[in-house]
């Protein structure tokens, strides 16, 4: 008999080696998992911890996937639309479809995830990375997205395609996170393809489970496909101005993405439902933020949202009322008592 369940244990587990150089992330199964940056790492593992066997893996150092500061031999960037009409990724295409380069004026390029609804509105919204359109939280709402992203040679103001809404603080350690998410308001409905290049059209989400089969369509890599490893991945994610902060339930899949896929739509693919959203990975593994945590986080949908109905009215003030009253006026030499109308409202 365990003291603890597993998941305690991983918590305990994570609080103890997450924060060591050379631990790239914590995770359990049936089994607790450790994942090591290189081979030289895994004397750090122990073999047992509260009575549960540990497992190391080699992952390399995790990096979110915007900043394209470790260079990778590009392909060329080319999706196929559902029209079958071959589209460049890193050129500027409208309407917009997902899979395509974009990012925030001070960044370089990440990927446009997908067009979803403001559960608040009812209105559009750019979904991608918070390191891509929120440039890792020092961007200011209202902020133009570019489409192209800058590196890609958009510019401000021919390529503005959104204007940054809102998103998720991303935290430094030893605060931990959910997700790397952010949205942007279309710059005008011409914008909006509500397809993802090499994908198609997303309406649903689902839950990741190991060994499920994914795709993502991303600016760098394309379309790709690998499979989920792992679903309760805490990881530490180098790339940020300060250096690496911690997501903790996070999904793990094979290597499926390159840097400037970050934004990327991780989703199931026999059915195309959303399940993730690709921000991270390292020369082995890719890292996704689970998609029901960004809808919840960012308040979005991935199905139509009705708006809001329009507020109601204040009650409207009652109509006039006649009163009458007595008035004294003076008749000739003497006084005369008389009934004068006036109006009046009646009090509420």
């Amino acid at each position: 008999m365990h003291s603890v369940t597993i998941s305690e244990a991983a918590k305990v587990l994570s609080q103890k080696f997450l924060m060591q150089e050379g631990i790239a992330g914590v995770s359990h199964r049936d089994v607790l998992v450790v994942y090591v940056e290189s081979p030289e790492d895994l004397h750090k593992v122990p073999e047992t911890i509260m009575g549960y066997r540990v497992e190391a893996r080699v992952v390399g150092r995790i990096y979110a996937l915007g900043a394209l500061a470790r260079r990778v031999p590009e392909r060329a960037g080319v999706g196929r639309a559902l029209s079958g009409q071959a589209i460049d990724k890193k050129a500027r295409v409208r309407p917009c479809p997902g899979g395509v380069s974009c990012g925030h004026p001070n960044v370089t390029a990440g990927t446009l995830s997908i067009w979803v609804y403001d559960s608040r509105t009812g209105g559009r919204l750019l979904l991608s990375n918070n390191h891509v359109i929120a440039a890792s939280n020092m961007a200011k709402v209202n902020d133009p997205i570019l489409q192209p992203g800058p590196y890609d040679g958009g510019k401000v103001p021919d390529d503005v395609v959104a204007y940054l809404e809102r998103f998720v603080e991303i935290k430094q350690p030893p605060d931990s996170n959910l997700v790397d998410a952010a949205v942007a308001r279309p710059a005008g409905p011409d914008v909006v393809s509500d397809e993802i290049l090499d994908v198609g059209v997303v309406r649903s989400t689902a839950d990741a489970v190991v060994g499920l089969r994914v795709a993502k369509s991303g600016r760098t890599s394309c379309y790709t496909e690998g499979t989920v490893q792992d679903v309760n991945a805490a990881v530490k994610v180098y790339g940020y101005p300060w250096g690496y902060s911690i997501f903790e339930d996070q999904i793990i899949t094979d290597k499926m993405a390159e840097p400037g896929d970050s934004g990327s739509l991780l989703v199931d693919a026999s059915i195309k439902a959303a399940v993730g959203l690709v921000f991270a990975g390292s020369d082995e593994v890719g890292v996704a933020n689970k998609i029901s945590h960004v809808a919840r986080l960012l308040d979005i949908s991935f199905a139509p949202v009705a708006p809001p109905p329009p507020p109601t009215p204040p009650p409207r003030p009652p109509p006039p009322v006649a009163m009458a009253a007595l008035a004294v006026i003076p008749v000739g030499l003497g006084l005369a008592l008389v009934t004068v109308s006036t109006t009046a409202r009646a009090r509420v």
